[in-house]
């Protein structure tokens, strides 16, 4: 039986990627669970059901390595940063000071504010 839906599943694999990705989308755009407990949840499923490549397992047990490749740490540690400076500036309050001087400037108008932006 187990078999059987491997197979199925693996004869499938684009449309059952597409329908989880869909899905996700869905569950993402209702905001009713947070969106890293979405992608998390979405990843063990694609992992699980052998969507993610076929040669992950060697000798029947997973290869760490082939997951660590699809990381890209230079991606990562960038994104990382600039949430760090995100979070620093944000704090500062330059993003209020200027959405303000733009609203000054532009005098509330806004397809200026769009144009400015």
């Amino acid at each position: 039986m187990l078999e059987t839906v491997q197979n199925f599943v693996s004869a499938n694999a684009v449309a059952f990627s597409a329908g989880l990705l869909i899905l996700a989308y869905i569950f993402i755009a209702l905001e009713k669970i947070p969106k890293v407990t979405i992608a998390l949840i979405g990843a063990v499923i694609a992992i699980v059901l052998n969507l993610v490549s076929q040669t992950k397992m060697v000798n029947g047990a997973i290869n760490p390595h082939y997951f660590i490749n699809f990381v890209d740490f230079n991606v990562i540690f960038l994104l990382v940063s600039m949430m760090i400076i995100v979070a620093i500036t944000t704090r500062s309050g330059i993003f209020n000071w200027i959405a303000n001087e733009l609203l000054k400037f532009t005098k509330g108008h806004p397809v200026k504010v769009l144009f400015m932006l």
